[in-house]
């Protein structure tokens, strides 16, 4: 559960995106006109990389007026998921561009027609300057307001960070070594093979949220010491979870003394309630609460 208000998490979101945009449309712009200028095939797929960044900074944009949306009658559980969804697409993007990138640079190898200029290389070092200070902007706003989608887009701004690196250091060599033309597809290979790896750290925990996987038992654990915790809870079982976007969801079986009245035992599940969305970051949590048996004190003596 987001404890900012939807009004400072939009805010804080649009801020952040936005620069984003900004940053994306200077530096794509940049180095697709030089890269294409200067025939580098590592420059220019690091162009469409920054592009990239840009339809998923809209992407975002466009997303978070709906996902922070109240739960409605056909959506009782309110639309978070939609932030799941986005952060999934955000992936087969950077998956679809490292493809992109692959095969032109197989192309460059083959043919090299590297053109070496200095604001070629000046553009690729700014570009890996400003998006990796961009990741870390985004990346903590992203943390601060509990966002997945955000957080994902951090790292796509670092993947094109990271990718302007081997783009310099090409260009650099090809300054004094004109005959390693070649050197700029095996740039944008690796070019690509960075970004296939922040693909999928985008899009495996995107896709457990979409098929509602369940929290980690380490996490299942501390959620069960919690509420054994509680003065009145003899035993917990039927503990289950699912993730919806941003939010989890969760349901569990309390079990209390058999004479404790039903004011009492409604009362206590309130208490388990709260102190789990408190303490373990939990949207929120169905109790059912049972009678404690002398067949449930025998299973826990076994």
């Amino acid at each position: 559960m987001r404890s900012l208000t939807v009004q400072t998490y939009q805010a804080q979101l649009k801020r952040v995106t936005w620069l984003g945009v900004f940053c994306n449309v200077l530096l794509a712009s940049l180095k697709t006109v030089l890269g294409f200028l200067g025939q580098s095939h590592a420059l220019l797929a690091d162009g469409i990389h920054s592009f990239s960044d840009l339809v998923t900074d809209l992407a975002i944009l466009c997303g978070a007026l709906f996902w922070n949306e109240p739960p409605d009658e056909a959506h009782p559980y309110g639309h978070s998921k939609l932030e799941a969804l986005i952060t999934f697409l955000i992936g087969g993007v950077l998956f679809a561009v490292a493809v992109r990138i692959l095969l032109s640079s197989i192309d460059a190898v083959r043919e090299p027609s590297l053109v070496f200029s200095w604001p070629m290389a000046i553009v690729a070092f700014a570009s890996a300057c400003i998006k990796e200070a961009l990741y870390h902007l985004t990346y903590r706003t992203g943390e601060r307001i509990n966002s997945p989608a955000l957080k994902a887009n951090a790292w796509h701004q670092r993947s094109d960070a990271l990718s302007s690196l081997p783009v310099l250091i090409v260009l650099l060599v090809v300054r004094f070594r004109p005959d390693w033309q070649f050197l700029d597809g095996l740039g944008g290979i690796l070019v690509s093979i960075m970004i296939f790896h922040a693909a999928w750290e985008v899009i495996k925990p995107s896709f457990d949220a979409l098929i509602d996987r369940g929290l980690t038992n380490d996490k299942l654990l501390e959620i069960k010491q919690t509420a054994l915790s509680i003065k009145g809870v003899l035993a917990v079982h039927a503990l289950r979870s699912r993730v919806n976007g941003a939010t989890v969801f969760l349901d569990m079986h309390i079990l209390v003394d058999k004479d404790m009245t039903v004011y009492e035992g409604h009362r206590l599940a309130h208490e388990v309630r709260d102190r789990i969305v408190e303490k373990c970051k939990v949207s929120d949590v169905l109790v059912h609460v049972e009678p404690f048996t002398e067949e449930e004190e025998e299973e826990k003596i076994c």
